[in-house]
């Protein structure tokens, strides 16, 4: 048990007092995850945007699709990157396993169907004209005011428990 507690305190001395390898670790981490939502980013909105704006067969099916992707395992993902970048993959020849970019690959595509189900959801939300946001929108789509549509309880009505 020693051993663990050892560890532990050597862990959390390396981190508070900035040891350079540790924080040399933590940037490339920040730098690898931030490049792959900037990417997911720019991929995302523009599909996402084709997907909500336009009607064709087999949309509700796709989104569907991206949704149900929302819960691909990590490790699946890994292993098909694993596959697609080793030596006797189709893209070996790049030279990729065991590399940042394929960090950035293996991330870009867990971030995707959350980042296009974000961007459907945002387009479906808030430009819709015909969605009940506000008070206004319900005064203006049932002609009553929201105060006179409730009907008043007193306390006299309501029933003793």
């Amino acid at each position: 048990m020693s051993e663990i507690w050892d560890g532990l305190v050597q862990a959390f001395q390396l981190i508070f007092t900035f040891d350079s390898e540790v924080m040399s670790i933590a940037g490339r981490s920040l730098w690898i995850s931030a490049a792959s939502c900037v990417i997911a980013t720019a991929m995302c909105i523009p599909l996402g945007s084709v997907i909500h704006f336009n009607n064709f067969r087999g949309k509700s099916f796709l989104v569907s699709t991206i949704q149900t992707l929302w819960s691909m395992p990590t490790v699946a993902v890994g292993l098909l990157v694993f596959l697609f970048i080793s030596r006797s993959g189709p893209l070996g020849m790049f030279g990729l396993l065991f590399s940042p970019t394929a960090i950035i690959i293996g991330q870009v595509i867990l971030i995707s169907p959350l980042m296009l189900g974000m961007v459907i959801a945002f387009f479906l939300e808030w430009l819709e004209s015909d969605i009940v946001r506000t008070a206004e929108d319900v005064e203006r789509h049932v002609g009553v005011a929201v105060l006179g549509s409730i009907p008043v309880i007193t306390s006299e009505e309501v029933a003793p428990a």
